[in-house]
């Protein structure tokens, strides 16, 4: 019969995946923000990439552990993109060739919550439930169409309280085996530290069912492999931060949320004082206000769950607090313990922060689900399944006109944003309805880039928030620059070349190369802070279906670019 009951979520789960491949194929890219920030975590992944590729660990080598790790961490910590980087090599390393590895991550999620429910109810009906209930979240299912941060941690922390739940008789097994889960966690997005302890305190108070050998564990015995697994962490956190040196992604989440270092660039945190860690995150905690409350209130109607998902777990919670209330510490240490967070720690500007208590709820509705009857349980779980379904359809397939919202963005009406299905996240950030997706413009972009694939430059420069490719709710192409010259230079065999802003400085030695849009009918100049008498036009691209042509643009000497008129 266990087996049985997983046939509706293995549909339902291949039904919810198809529909977002067909997202993928039909419109990989998401456009959002300025100078084509949808590409800066896919520019990340392949610097990463060329770093892994050129590192020698040998006796004549001058790399070493320290350099490493310093060259891996970036804005963010490396281990998505390492994860992703074994997994282009069967697939393909360019953006939309690793776009389907965000399933991969919500099924993880799935799977563990699920594992969690079964922990906690000894009740395979409620696990089957639990993970149609996880993959059903709306917002969870949008942001696997996008390769983001926030959907891998959270899969990562999820599995962390299944094997503590299910180890726990286990002391150091178990220790060993969290603390690692939620190192890789933090290695993937470091908010994961403040969510992962909240998590694992709850998961530590909570009992699992009676039938589990795991159950027999006493209190005494659960909060020593907590401590020990935080003190695990705590000591390969500290690691980590101290070869990673001064400038890193630790410090650089805290201008993320709320904080930054020196002007020109985040300063590291003590890694010799396990205290200024814990001091960086829970410090300057701000007064709740009604614009918090607001935000993530609505936005969590709106854009995490839709209004109708959420009718249904919110029945479905009622029923857990009155007939069940199984696991209640963990669900109510994650739910409000990181509602807390964000709402006295957050800046109330990005929904994606949601998506790791998300599942709590989902859990509590579906725990509450499995006390119905019979009949109400096929009546309720039919009309589930189709409302979900009927979101994602609309949510991933229903075509726009490649214009981007009307209205502008971050400013929406009460009106705009409670819609009978999923709305976009805050500024398309995390994820956008298809019929409000801008256009990127793909075909004009690698026609663009196929004329200056054999150009004899060493440098690209481009203005800063100044589209190349269209002048409709475009700003800018600076990182789609920057992914496109790496991914040429580790597939195609192209020089390395730098992309650089107009007004950064190049070596006078460097053979540069300016990019511009020409406006209208009127010349072409080379863009800002360059002066027009040390640079020459090499020749103009008009990519087929374009909407502006494309001046290119070079210093003074020999001609770069022998194909280009």
């Amino acid at each position: 019969m266990g087996l049985a009951q997983w046939l509706v979520p293995t549909a339902l789960l291949v039904a919810l995946a198809t529909i977002v491949l067909l997202r993928i194929q039909a419109q990989p890219m998401q456009p959002y923000g300025t100078d084509a920030a949808h590409y800066i975590e896919h520019s990340a992944r392949l610097d990463l990439l060329d770093t892994v590729d050129r590192v020698d660990f040998g006796p004549h080598s001058s790399d070493d552990l320290r350099s490493f790790v310093e060259d891996l961490d970036g804005s963010f910590p490396p281990l998505l993109h390492l994860v992703t980087a074994a997994l282009g090599e069967f697939s393909s390393h360019s953006a939309e060739g690793i776009l389907w590895s965000g399933l991969l991550w919500l099924s993880l999620l799935g799977l563990s919550t699920a594992g969690v429910a079964f922990l906690l109810s000894g009740s395979s009906l409620a696990s089957a439930a639990t993970f149609c209930a996880v993959v059903s979240i709306p917002a969870l299912h949008a942001s696997a169409t996008r390769y983001y941060y926030d959907l891998p941690m959270s899969a990562w922390l999820w599995a962390m309280l299944f094997v503590m739940l299910a180890l726990r008789h286990r002391a150091l097994v178990c220790a060993l085996a969290v603390s690692l889960l939620m190192f890789a966690a933090c290695l993937t997005k470091w908010t994961a530290l403040p969510f992962g302890l909240l998590m694992l305190v709850g998961a530590t108070l909570s009992t699992t069912h009676p039938s589990s050998r795991a159950a027999r564990t006493s209190l005494t015995t659960r909060l020593g492999t907590a401590v020990g697994a935080a003190a695990l962490v705590s000591i390969l956190i500290v690691m980590f931060l101290d070869l990673a040196g001064n400038h890193d992604s630790f410090t650089a989440m805290l201008g993320d949320i709320g904080e930054r270092g020196e002007i020109w660039g985040p300063q590291g945190v003590d890694a010799n004082r396990l205290d200024a860690i814990f001091d960086h995150i829970f410090r300057d905690l701000q007064p709740l206000s009604a614009e918090r409350l607001r935000f993530y209130g609505l936005r969590s109607l709106s854009s995490v769950f839709s209004p109708g998902i959420c009718a249904l777990f919110l029945l479905g919670t009622l029923l857990w607090l009155a007939f069940s209330r199984r696991g209640w510490p963990l669900i109510v240490a994650t739910v409000l313990g990181q509602s807390a967070f964000l709402l006295l720690r957050i800046p109330p500007t990005d929904e994606r922060f949601l998506l790791t208590l998300a599942p709590a709820i989902a859990l509590a509705a579906a725990l509450g689900w499995a006390h119905l009857p019979k009949q109400i349980q096929t009546i309720s779980a039919a009309l589930f399944i189709g409302l979900s379904v009927a979101v994602a359809v609309d949510f991933h397939l229903i075509k726009g006109d490649g214009q981007g919202p009307s209205r502008a963005l971050g400013v929406e009406e009460l009106d705009e944003l409670l819609r009978w299905g999923l709305s976009d996240s805050s500024d398309q950030r995390g994820w956008a309805r298809r019929d409000q997706q801008r256009d990127d413009h793909e075909m004009q972009r690698e026609q663009l880039w196929s004329e200056l694939h054999d150009c004899q430059n060493e440098v690209l420069q481009v203005a800063s928030e100044r589209s190349l490719v269209s002048d409709i709710g475009a700003r800018g192409d600076l990182y789609w620059l920057r992914y496109r010259s790496r991914l040429a230079e580790l597939e195609e065999g192209a020089p390395r070349r730098r992309v650089l802003l107009s007004c950064d400085e190049v070596n006078a030695d460097e053979r540069a190369l300016a990019l511009s849009a020409v406006r209208g009918e009127g010349p072409p100049r080379p863009p800002r802070c360059l002066k027009r008498s040390q640079w020459r036009l090499e020749g103009e691209v008009l990519p087929a279906g374009g909407e502006r042509r494309i001046a290119v643009f070079s210093r003074l000497g020999p001609r770069l670019c022998a194909e280009l008129r």
